[in-house]
């Protein structure tokens, strides 16, 4: 059990290190942009977390966006915020396997380990419900802060 206890804990420290960005080489030039242009989001079904310039522009994906965002401080601010509630339920998931295999993996039927191992499997699955809400709350509102940096200026 120490073994696999050990084995799990440095699975989580090596997706933690690999999950992280390694700024220089993800960070895009906002400068393709001549002036600010308002964002919006796209059309259609599930569109919470898919966005477009005024012009029509489609932001292909989340580091296009915070390249945009982290020009303002306030929406960068908020936008970290939600990469860490996103980091969040990718540890969430972890945690539900981890606490899954774990629970299978105890022998004794009538230990409380057992019990303690799926309970807290079942708070990382619940969990995964939970904090894309804070995720997407977070990006949204700094999309609000870019927007009214951009009809002030």
């Amino acid at each position: 059990m120490r073994k696999f206890l050990l084995g799990f804990i440095m699975m989580i420290f090596c997706f933690s290190v690999v999950a992280q960005e390694d700024k220089e080489n993800n960070e895009i030039s906002f400068s393709e942009q001549t002036a600010f242009q308002k964002i919006i989001h796209q059309d259609g079904f599930f569109s919470v977390n898919k966005f477009q310039f005024s012009d029509g522009t489609k932001i292909k994906n989340r580091k296009e966006l915070n390249a945009a965002l982290y020009n303002i401080p306030e929406a960068k601010k908020l936008s970290k915020k939600a990469s860490f509630w996103r980091g969040m339920t990718w540890l969430s998931i972890a945690g539900a396997v981890g606490f899954s295999v774990a629970s299978a993996c105890v022998d004794d039927t009538n230990s409380y380990v057992a019990d303690n191992l799926a309970i807290a499997g079942a708070t990382c699955v619940y969990s995964l419900f939970l904090f894309p809400v804070f995720e997407y709350s977070y990006r949204n509102r700094a999309v609000d802060k870019y927007n009214q940096f951009v009809f002030e200026n």
